[in-house]
This record gives C-alpha cells, structure tokens and sequence, in this order.
C-alpha cells in the first residue's frame, strides 16, 4: 500500500501546475500526510531496522521537499504569512515530518 501512495504522490508531484493553485496545493498536502502515517505504521512493522529507516528517510524526503515548496511559492511578502487555506495542512505536514524523523532517530540508536 505505501508503494502505491509513494508513487501516486510521485506522479501527482510530477504533472506540474498544482502547486500554483493553493485548493489543489492543499489536496497534494493531505495525500502526503496519509502517505506519512502509512510509512510510520509500516515502518513499526519492519523486522528489519534498514529497511524501515529507508522507507522513513524517503517519505520525510518527499514531505520535507513538499512543505519547503509551500513555504516559498505561497508566502505573503508582506506579512511573511504562509496562505490561510494551507496553514492548517502545512502544520500537520510538519508534525508527521517531526514523527519521522523522532522515529528514525530511535531506530538509528544512541550510537549515531
């Protein structure tokens, strides 16, 4: 299942003009949120810590790209306000993003 989102956020990501659209912006943003949930259950369920750091160290990747790209194409100059309609997304974005990345660290261990 994570394969099919992986690579539907791939192609979503690819077809160009949607970030430019802050309502089509917004979905592109949820899909990803999904995509990150699914990769920190899939990667608890991984007997296999490597394998379960790549897939986490992809997704946080492909969120990572995905909440920088809102930032820049639709914050006001002016006030330095990220778009009303993507706050709320950009911030759960975010926070699957600091899951990710709390789960990798646990998974790297206290020797690196």
């Amino acid at each position: 299942a994570l394969q099919f989102l992986s690579k539907a956020h791939h192609c979503k990501v690819q077809a160009g003009g949607w970030e430019k659209e802050p309502g089509l912006f917004k979905e592109v943003i949820q899909r990803a949120i999904n995509m990150g949930e699914v990769t920190i259950s899939c990667s608890k369920k991984k007997s296999n810590p490597a394998e379960a750091l790549q897939i986490l160290s992809s997704t946080r990747l492909s969120l990572n790209s995905l909440a920088t790209k809102a930032k820049q194409m639709h914050t006001d100059v002016a006030t330095g306000q990220l778009h009303g309609e993507l706050l709320d997304g950009v911030a759960a974005l975010e926070q699957v993003l600091t899951e990710l990345q709390e789960l990798s660290a646990t998974l790297r261990g206290p020797s690196q």
